[in-house]
Parts: structure tokens; sequence; C-alpha cells
């Protein structure tokens, strides 16, 4: 079954329209993240693709949900100090901070009370930092 799953997903993703769409990354990233959940292995191949993508969104800001998911393609396998992706994670925290205190409008409010925390306690999960 788990077969059918990946085959489908590589069909949908071999679309160049769906890799360059931010709503096809979030659908990307999030079935990734829970395949992986449920204790099967994506590969590194499909998740570098959602990564790579997922790099240029990362200082996009205004879409909670958008900073979710970028995140969780960042620290989706157990981060180190060694790795670029855990640079590149505590770079979008940093960008998400900025924007808080850019203003104090909808967007930057969501941002503070939800997408920030969230971003940060997938950071932390990713490290193994169950306590923080």
């Amino acid at each position: 079954m788990i077969d059918k799953v990946y085959e489908e997903y590589d069909r949908v993703m071999e679309d160049r329209a769906v890799v360059e769409n931010a709503f096809g990354l979030i659908d990307a990233s999030s079935l990734l993240w829970r395949l992986e959940l449920e204790g099967h292995n994506p590969g590194k191949k499909r998740w570098s693709r959602v990564e790579k993508a997922m790099t240029e969104l990362r200082f996009t800001r205004g879409s909670p949900f958008l900073d979710l998911h970028v995140m969780l393609a960042f620290c989706h396998d157990r981060v180190n100090a060694s790795t670029a992706k855990l640079a590149i994670a505590k770079e979008m925290i940093e960008s998400l901070q900025d924007y808080t205190q850019s203003g104090t409008d909808f967007p930057q409010e969501v941002t503070r009370t939800l997408s920030l925390p969230v971003c940060q306690a997938l950071l932390a999960f990713s490290e193994q930092k169950y306590s923080d």
C-alpha cells in the first residue's frame, strides 16, 4: 500500500507547477512529515526536492500556514549543529521574530502568537530538546 502512496506522490511532484506552488509544497511537506511520523522513510530525494523549493519561501511572511510547513521541511529529520538545515531553520526563526517586531497588525500578531512558537517547537523537537 505504501508503495502506491509513493508512486502517486512522485507522479504529482513531477509536475513543475506543483513544485513551484506554495500550496503544492505545503501538501508535500505535510505528507512526507506524516509518513515519517508513521515510521515510513520517504527518502532523502523526496525531502531534498521539497527543501530546495521551500528555501525560497522561508522569508515570505504573512501566511502562518506556510511558515509552519516551511519549518516542517527543514526540521523533518533530526537536525544537528553541523547541518545547513539547522542554520536555515534558525535564520527563519530570526526572520519571524523580526517580522513580529515590525508592527502590531493582525498578521504580525498571528505570527507572534502562533507561527513563531510552533516553529520554535518544531525546531526544538528536531533537535530532541523535548523540554524546551
